[in-house]
């Protein structure tokens, strides 16, 4: 069972890469006419995003219950998930995490820069603000604590907003998608994080924008990219 999880993860991982390959590819050869950014920024943009995922920053700490694992299960958790959870369960098992407040420099704040310089030089700034709204109270409500693994974003948020922004903008899809999705999601997760209170069951480390919601909020950045190429 844990070979089979492993090789799930890593055949995630080498498929975001080669998706993240193709649009560099299609930037480069001036297939993509995205918003009112140029070709190289969003290469760029969608490189480092993949390449800085795996970098992460603390920002604070957070008390939580802890769930009730055996040793086995915390290292197959440390295994899968590639975070410090084994030590949170040596020395008598106390009941509460010191939980670590994370932040993925590629999964999040890379995103966001993305979608803010986005939205200065984008003429769809209406529609764009709708859609944040719209994806943010999904993103709130969709968004899970789960016990062991932290905030979990659903991935299906960039399917959910593709149709809306072609409803909202006809001239301009992909801008307000990457604006009101990714900005969304993230303000979802953010406010998740500030409304964890200390009886709940949660994890050694809530990541903002890594293992339980990078894939959310890179499927929108891709899906944003790809409905522009022409």
């Amino acid at each position: 069972m844990r070979e089979l999880l492993g090789v799930s993860f890593y055949t995630r991982f080498v498929c975001m890469w080669a998706v993240a390959i193709m649009i560099v590819v299609l930037c480069l050869i001036q297939r993509v006419d995205f918003s009112n950014v140029g070709s190289l920024v969003v290469a760029g943009a969608v490189f480092s995003i993949m390449l800085l995922y795996p970098v992460e920053v603390p920002v604070g700490r957070l008390r939580t219950l802890k769930p009730n694992l055996t040793t086995g299960e915390a290292k197959l958790i440390e295994r899968l998930e590639d975070i410090p959870f084994v030590d949170e369960y040596a020395g008598g098992f106390p009941k509460v995490f010191d939980t670590r407040v994370m932040v993925s420099i590629g999964g999040l704040l890379v995103p966001v820069c993305f979608a803010i310089f986005t939205f200065v030089t984008m003429t769809e700034q209406l529609p764009a603000l709708v859609l944040f709204m719209i994806v943010f109270i999904v993103s709130y409500m969709a968004t899970e604590l789960k016990p062991s693994l932290g905030l979990t974003a659903p991935p299906w948020i960039g399917l959910f907003s593709l149709p809306i922004a072609y409803v909202l903008s006809r001239s301009d899809p992909s801008g307000v998608l990457l604006v009101g999705g990714v900005l969304g999601i993230a303000a979802g997760l953010i406010a998740w994080a500030f409304s964890i209170s200390p009886d709940e069951q949660g994890a050694a480390e809530i990541n903002l924008g890594g293992y339980g919601s990078f894939i959310a909020v890179y499927t929108c950045v891709c899906l944003a990219v790809l409905i522009s190429v022409s």
